[in-house]
């Protein structure tokens, strides 16, 4: 945490001790959407170039801003109960746990 503030955030020492935990997030909050809205302003940028000088014969669709986000990650598929269960069995499994219920999930 010392080396984020410092180094990522660009906090003193003097600042970095005197910010509270909830001040602290906050910032690494406003350090992420600083982030998202470079990796934004790229991803339009590389987009245009790329439709610039794209080959209409090899590529008919043209380039969209998402094929260049970096940052940008798919939203994870939600998780039906099964598949919960089936990993909380795995991790009680794991670490050593019993199974205490009376009936099984399946």
């Amino acid at each position: 945490m010392d080396a984020i503030a410092l180094y990522d955030l660009g906090l003193s020492e003097a600042d970095y001790n005197n910010i509270t935990l909830r001040f602290f997030f906050k910032l690494m909050d406003r350090r992420r959407r600083d982030l998202e809205m470079r990796d934004l302003q790229f991803a339009q940028i590389a987009q245009i170039l790329a439709n610039a000088f794209r080959d209409q014969k090899k590529r008919r669709q043209p380039y969209k801003t998402k094929d260049f986000l970096v940052l940008a990650s798919p939203k994870p598929k939600e998780q039906t109960p099964e598949e919960i269960v089936s990993i909380v069995e795995a991790l009680n499994a794991a670490f050593g746990g019993k199974d205490t219920r009376r009936k099984k999930v399946k």
